[in-house]
Formats: C-alpha cells, sequence, structure tokens
C-alpha cells in the first residue's frame, strides 16, 4: 500500500529517542518534510499533523482525495487556468486521482498519499492553500534534514488509528511469539511501520479501505454500501467546525 511515495527507508532505524516529527501540544499545522531520490537529490512532501482519535499525541497522516481536490480548488483563485497544471507538474496530483466516487471498487482504489515535489517553492505554495482551505490558523514548518524513519512510523501510527475509528479491520500480519501466557511483539513500530508498506493492511469487507478520512465502513445489514462519506473531508476541519477537538 503505497501511501508514502518515493519514501526511502532503511531497516537501520535508530531505536534511540528522537524529536517528534510533529510540533507537540501545537494545533494541527500543515508540515513539509525532506526524503531523497536514488540519486540522494531532495524531495519535499507535505502532510497534516494533527491529533489523531485514539492514538493520544499529535501525529503525521497523510491527505485524503477530498482535502486535495479542496485545495486544488482554492489554488484556482490564484492560480486559473493552469491550476491543474501546477498540482501535475509540481506535486504529481492529477485531475483523475482527484475524481469522487460512487461505488465502493473506486472508493476502494483511492490513496491517501504525501504531495511531493522537487521544488520547495512550489510545495509551500500547496501547503498554504491546504491550510487555508481547512481553516487551519497555525503556519506550516518545516522538518529539516531527511528523516524519513520517523516519518514513517508516525504516518503508520496515524493510519492505524484512522482504520480502526472509521470501521476498518486492521489485518497487519504481526510477528508474535508466546511464552507461557505471554504473547511477545517481536516487531518495533518500525519494522512494523516497513512490513506494511505496498500491502492492504487496512480492510471494509472484502476491499482494501485506504482513505479511512474521507470514508466510513458501514458493514451493517442491509446497508447499500460499505463505504459511507463522513461529514467532512478531515478530522482537523470537523474539530473546528465543532469547536472541539477520525
Amino acid at each position: 500500500m503505497s501511501f508514502i511515495l518515493s519514501l526511502l527507508f532503511s531497516t537501520a532505524l535508530a531505536q534511540n529517542a528522537v524529536d517528534p516529527v510533529c510540533s507537540p501540544k501545537k494545533p494541527a499545522h500543515f508540515l513539509i518534510f525532506e526524503t531523497r531520490d536514488k540519486n540522494s537529490k531532495p524531495i519535499y512532501q507535505v502532510g497534516l499533523c494533527d491529533s489523531v482519535p485514539g492514538y493520544g499525541p499529535t501525529k503525521l497522516r497523510a491527505l485524503s482525495r477530498r482535502e486535495l481536490a479542496d485545495a486544488l480548488v482554492q489554488s484556482r483563485a490564484e492560480l486559473w487556468p493552469e491550476a491543474a497544471k501546477f498540482w501535475n507538474d509540481n506535486l504529481g496530483i492529477s485531475l483523475k486521482q482527484l475524481e469522487g466516487a460512487n461505488d465502493d471498487q473506486h472508493i476502494a482504489d483511492q490513496r491517501m498519499v504525501f504531495p511531493q515535489g522537487k521544488n520547495l517553492e512550489g510545495v509551500k505554495r500547496a501547503a498554504e492553500w491546504l491550510r487555508t482551505k481547512q481553516g487551519i490558523a497555525s503556519d506550516t514548518e518545516q522538518l529539516e534534514g531527511d528523516r524519513s524513519g520517523e516519518v514513517l512510523q508516525d504516518w503508520f501510527g496515524a493510519f492505524e488509528s484512522l482504520c480502526r475509528v472509521a470501521g476498518g479491520r486492521w489485518i497487519e500480519k504481526r510477528d508474535i511469539s508466546v511464552e507461557g501466557d505471554l504473547a511477545l511483539d517481536n516487531q518495533t513500530t518500525a519494522e512494523r511501520a516497513e512490513a506494511a508498506q505496498d500491502k492492504v493492511v487496512c480492510k471494509c469487507g472484502g476491499y482494501a479501505f485506504s482513505n479511512p478520512v474521507d470514508y466510513r465502513c458501514d458493514k451493517s445489514p442491509g446497508a447499500s454500501r460499505l463505504f459511507v462519506e463522513t461529514g467532512s473531508g478531515a478530522s482537523a476541519s470537523s474539530a473546528r467546525s465543532k469547536g472541539t477537538r477520525r
């Protein structure tokens, strides 16, 4: 399941405590972070730092189809009629990728992504449209240096929680050993995150559930569809509209 596009990840991650990827105790904010291509050239990606229900501290998550589509619409005020070209050329996001869907199969094919590009200024502009559309007051931050390992772990934890809260079934294969009455997890979070790449780890019925921000899983008897749209695209914007802090 390629939720982090072109994210280079080393299995030899440091296990020592590191600074958190997202600013702790800070309201929702967008974060630009750096990864590297095969030639060690920087690639800049943007995600949302926010608290995820059931997970606890603020974590970095990928962006949903609806969030990206809303931001593209926001950018049209400045770039029309070049908005679609800008998103495609600078962030690898196409109009086809942002099309809505009304059937379970096509919804299951939707992927949450970290928009990415080699042009830092282009990524910063996109982050501002995302921030404006979602009503986030905090400035976009930039994470210095390549910290792909920590970013991947943040994404993994956030996605697991979003999956479960939205009614999905988490089907990650775990390396567990049993000693007496104890079940021991033989994998670190880093190892689990790496193992989850390119695999379906969240499902709704018989489908992949790759967008638990725009949709919830409805397996109730008689339901006409498995995937039901949520009231708002993002947990952060939903919370702001309700005056509280998927």
